[in-house]
């Protein structure tokens, strides 16, 4: 079972890879900044309000509605 999803997720992420690759640096440029933005703001999130929600023994998820993230990933 685990080598099977661990093989599914490797499929995915070489997907996403070489399609990430594929598109010109200058159309990354453009979402720099937001996704700075986007990653600071996630961090102080974490570190107001991470301690609120424990999933898994780690202390830094966020819940948003139903989902729990953990920005650090």
């Amino acid at each position: 079972y685990w080598v099977k999803r661990q093989m599914m997720w490797t499929g995915i992420g070489l997907v996403a890879m070489f399609t990430a690759a594929k598109v010109p640096f200058w159309k990354w440029q453009r979402w720099a900044i937001p996704a700075l933005l986007l990653a600071l703001g996630l961090l102080i999130a974490v570190k107001l309000f991470g301690r609120a929600d424990a999933a898994l023994g780690g202390q830094r998820w966020l819940r948003v509605g139903p989902i729990k993230i953990q920005p650090s990933e």
